[in-house]
């Protein structure tokens, strides 16, 4: 019956305390081969692997003390760290465009709520900006008023909250002039100065009413322009 040296693997008669090939004593360790292996065969799968342990210890050393562990450390480290920062900016950015999303969508529910009214106020006849004009925009159903007033350009800005059946009254003072009109198309400013005097002593001699504004349901920027005149 023959079996195999767990040295070098030649094979041996069972009967045989050494291997023929390399001198190896057997004893009682070597088992057939329907035994499966033996302990001595086990014990040198343990001692190859420690072997090939050694070999790779013995080149970890070697990249030691020739510097190339550190550098190849660095190198590793730098890689782990870019790719830990590529991670984190790709989750902030999904985050700003989530908090984007979220800012867009309640900007919307918000401006389909409120008119946003804006303009200018100037002169009738010079066409010069007003500034510091005072306009009061008045919801006649509940009687709120809201305020705002021209700055050095004559412009304003005021948003308001939207009215379902009515729009707003508006009013506009200054100290320096006597009455105000709505813009009209064409433009004032578009007209020849002496039509403009015609228009302003016709304004002057009329009571006038102005008709609340009341704009499109889905509007939010509307733009009115008025002039003002001196007595």
């Amino acid at each position: 019956m023959k079996s195999a040296c767990w040295n070098c693997h030649a094979e041996v008669d069972l009967s045989a305390r050494s291997c023929p090939v390399c001198g190896m004593k057997l004893g009682d360790s070597v088992s057939s081969e329907t035994a499966g292996p033996s302990f001595i065969g086990k014990a040198g799968h343990i001692l190859v692997l420690l072997g090939a342990a050694g070999v790779f210890g013995a080149a970890a050393w070697t990249l030691v003390k020739t510097g190339k562990f550190a550098d190849t450390a660095a190198t590793l480290s730098a890689e782990l760290g870019r790719r830990r920062e590529a991670r984190l900016s790709e989750k902030e950015k999904a985050l700003t465009q989530t908090r984007t999303r979220s800012d867009q969508d309640q900007e919307d529910i918000r401006r389909q709520k409120i008119w946003r009214f804006n303009g200018r106020v100037y002169d009738m006849v010079t066409l010069g900006p007003i500034g510091s004009a005072r306009l009061t925009f008045l919801d006649k159903n509940n009687g709120r008023t809201f305020k705002t007033k021209t700055n050095h350009s004559g412009r304003y800005s005021i948003e308001l909250p939207k009215l379902e059946f009515s729009g707003y009254a508006v009013e506009i003072r200054h100290p320096k002039y006597a009455i105000f009109a709505e813009d009209s198309s064409p433009s004032y400013a578009d007209r020849e100065r002496s039509r403009r005097m015609e228009e302003r002593e016709t304004l002057l001699s009329l009571t006038l009413i102005h008709v609340p504004v009341l704009p499109q349901e889905h509007a939010y920027d509307v733009r009115l322009d008025y002039v003002m005149t001196k007595p």
